[in-house]
């Protein structure tokens, strides 16, 4: 989830959006890993680790998931007065933390789903507390990067 969080705060670092769009942001991509996260997987008695389901572990998955986060978001919002740039702003926020969650996913031998084929390069197993601190790290220096001015 960091990495998520630190590439949409890079993103409105680099859009120079106010305050309450960069919140915005930072929320859809939270919304967007937990959704992935909890509805993307199925627990299957005979295995030892749940699978990833193509829904939400796909490109396509991904984007509707992003679209459909943006949209609540954005009916939120416009009460306030926010623009539809702001609305894109947050889209590619959320599409960029959904993205990340598909490469990090990809890297270990379950994979993801491009185009129905699965698709793993299994250079780390799931749960490798080495890689996990290495991706946190890589997220907690991305976060300090969007959110220092």
């Amino acid at each position: 989830m960091l990495v998520g969080l630190g590439v949409s705060a890079a993103i409105c670092k680099h859009a120079s959006c106010d305050t309450l769009v960069y919140g915005a942001a930072l929320v859809s991509s939270i919304l967007v890993n937990e959704i992935i996260d909890v509805f993307g997987h199925e627990y299957l008695w005979w295995q030892r680790y749940p699978r990833r389901i193509k829904i939400t572990h796909s490109l396509f998955g991904v984007i509707a998931v992003s679209l459909i986060v943006t949209t609540v978001l954005q009916i939120l919002l416009v009460h306030i007065g926010t623009s539809y740039y702001s609305s894109s702003l947050i889209f590619w926020a959320a599409l960029s933390t959904g993205i990340s969650h598909l490469v990090l996913d990809s890297l270990n031998p379950s994979g993801v789903y491009i185009c129905g084929k699965r698709i793993s390069f299994r250079v780390v197993r799931a749960g490798n507390p080495v890689a996990n601190l290495i991706f946190q790290v890589l997220g907690v220096l991305l976060l300090c990067y969007g959110l220092c001015s």
